[in-house]
């Protein structure tokens, strides 16, 4: 099994949700609405989710 400490690049749902978690505080601190940072905090997490699965499609597998 490959582990990745890279943001986005891991399959499991803690590391998904650990950045999840970091997005929402970071958004959190710059939109004071908690809606707003919540809601751009889950856009960001699918879209590096998105970015993950197209990159790996990319890659050749060995």
């Amino acid at each position: 099994m490959n582990n990745r400490s890279e943001l986005g690049c891991s399959d499991s749902l803690s590391d998904m949700q650990t950045a999840f978690g970091y997005l929402f505080l970071m958004l959190l601190v710059a939109f004071p609405e908690p809606l707003v940072a919540f809601g751009m905090a889950s856009l960001a997490t699918v879209m590096l989710a998105s970015v993950k699965g197209a990159v790996s499609s990319l890659l050749p597998t060995n």
